[in-house]
């Protein structure tokens, strides 16, 4: 009986148990599918493509020409007219062909395809030697009030907020020109 003993006192007990090995192997697998998902998330963001300029200038209207056009999305300044608490907005630099003539009307919708903010209307000919580095600026009266939202918005797929340009053309409806898609910069 000396010997049985002796042989169990040699033996070594396991450092942790089959239950609490189970537990810690639960968790390293769910940690590993939380893992899993958020890679799958945010892939679409590490190959997403920003389209930042106009790749498909100049956009030819009747009348009107836009020979280039870019975008950010910013922080509203103290200086700039809009909605109260509207804390991030997209502002449109937008450079025509000087034939350009005519009234163009420019509106913003958001990524459910509502018309935010008031729409603008130019004369062509108040809007003279537009280029890229001496654009028409414009930029939405109304935008995200709320940070959380707006960081959402950043990380969204389309639909995206967009600006709406229609042409003016007496006698006949008006004519969208084209939508200028404005996608997040994360």
């Amino acid at each position: 009986m000396a010997e049985v003993d002796t042989q169990n006192k040699n033996q070594k007990k396991p450092i942790i148990g089959l239950s609490q090995f189970i537990t810690i192997g639960g968790f390293f697998a769910f940690l590993c599918l939380i893992l899993t998902l958020a890679v799958y998330l945010f892939s679409d963001l590490l190959n997403c493509r920003v389209v930042e300029h106009c790749s498909d200038c100049p956009i030819q209207g009747e009348n009107i020409t836009i020979t280039s056009f870019s975008y950010e999305w910013r922080e509203v300044s103290s200086s700039d007219k809009v909605e109260s608490d509207t804390l991030y907005i997209p502002e449109v630099k937008l450079s025509f062909s000087d034939s350009s003539k005519g009234k163009l009307i420019l509106y913003f919708e958001n990524n459910m395809q509502q018309t935010v903010g008031g729409g603008k209307s130019l004369d062509m000919s108040s809007v003279e030697n537009t280029t890229e580095e001496n654009p028409l600026i414009i930029y939405s009266s109304a935008g995200y009030k709320e940070k959380p939202i707006y960081k959402c918005y950043k990380y969204s797929k389309p639909p995206y907020w967009s600006l709406v340009l229609k042409e003016m053309i007496p006698g006949q409806p008006n004519k969208i020109i084209t939508k200028l898609s404005l996608p997040p910069k994360p």
